[in-house]
């Protein structure tokens, strides 16, 4: 039953991540033609809210309650997650002056384009060149377009979680979505996560109404995608995506019998690699005929707090509990946990 439920859920993220590159895998290498600068300039920009998105998405649901199991004490927790995409995510100022060899039409300087979790209208630009002989060439090339309508501005995630007291105010948590391969998409993830209740120090444990914790977790999420063009040849071409949180966390809730509350203060780190790898041969451009291997690979990173509010409610041996996390991306948590 559980590797049931676990494959499931891995099938479900798997459709999300390959929903991130169906619609761009035809188009993302093309802007190879444009020279590695550019290349790697707009495909930062263009996939930057994808990844953070995802860095939000796996660093939450670490907790509902700042009780700790006791000794000996399992859960396992269904964790399904949504962000909320602002607008401005959804597309990037496109300046002429960031790049080299890319130019929009029209004698525009700068204009607004989509992002990989934008509109599906894409953009033309001009690359323009000098050949080997000194004179300027310039040809037409279609920036990828958005995976996003209009009506749609949220991102899914699930994953499976379990916990286990350890005794001495200690509860140990771990995530997973075991590396699945789908059509052309293979991703997993893991994490663990080891949670502390400090108030135990201060009062007796089992009559406080207010159990305060301190938390620190870890998630990867290891990602990769086939990609094929028409325009730029290539082999073995991979887009591949690993997103490395960390939360470290101030929590508490109350401790009644059916329904509690339950907040935190967050601080989160995110740690992002996306390479483009594999060969390619380029048909146009000042690299035309000649054949790249593993270009580039992009880093970001980014360092915020976050608050957390929630609410867990107990029935019988499952309790259902519901968090949402402001942040600069926020994100909805929503889970459903079975206690052993």
């Amino acid at each position: 039953m559980i590797n049931k439920s676990i494959f499931k859920i891995g099938i479900l993220t798997l459709l999300l991540l390959s929903g991130f590159i169906t619609k761009a895998q035809t188009e993302v290498q093309d802007i190879l033609q444009a020279g590695l600068s550019d290349a790697k300039t707009y495909l930062g920009k263009y996939i930057e809210p994808a990844t953070s998105t995802l860095g939000y998405l796996v660093n939450t649901g670490w907790y509902y309650r700042g009780k700790v199991k006791n000794t000996g004490r399992f859960e396992l927790s269904l964790i399904t997650n949504a962000a909320f995409l602002p607008e401005e995510k959804q597309s990037f100022l496109f300046r002429e002056s960031d790049y080299k060899h890319l130019s929009l039409p029209n004698g525009q300087e700068q204009a607004q384009v989509p992002t990989l979790l934008g509109a599906k209208e894409s953009a033309d630009v001009l690359v323009q060149f000098e050949d080997e002989n000194g004179e300027t060439q310039s040809f037409s090339l279609m920036l990828p377009g958005g995976l996003l309508d209009e009506k749609l501005n949220t991102v899914p995630l699930a994953f499976l979680q379990g916990s286990v007291g350890l005794g001495w105010g200690l509860e140990l948590k771990a995530r997973v979505i075991p590396k699945i391969k789908y059509d052309e998409v293979e991703t997993g993830l893991y994490g663990v996560g080891l949670q502390y209740e400090i108030s135990r120090m201060f009062s007796n444990k089992e009559k406080t109404s207010l159990v305060v914790s301190l938390l620190a977790g870890y998630t990867r999420l290891e990602a990769s995608y086939a990609l094929e063009s028409a325009q730029v040849s290539s082999d073995k071409a991979n887009l591949e995506s690993n997103v490395s949180a960390w939360q470290f966390a101030l929590l508490g809730s109350t401790n009644f019998k059916t329904l509690n509350f339950f907040g935190g203060l967050n601080y989160n780190l995110q740690n992002r690699e996306t390479g483009l790898l594999g060969s390619y041969t380029i048909n146009e451009g000042e690299l035309a005929g000649q054949t790249i291997t593993n270009p580039f690979t992009i880093d970001q990173e980014d360092a915020v707090l976050s608050g957390t509010l929630g609410l867990n409610l107990r029935l019988g041996f499952f309790d259902l509990s519901a968090a949402y996390n402001f942040q600069e991306i926020n994100t909805l948590n929503v889970g459903l946990n079975f206690g052993i």
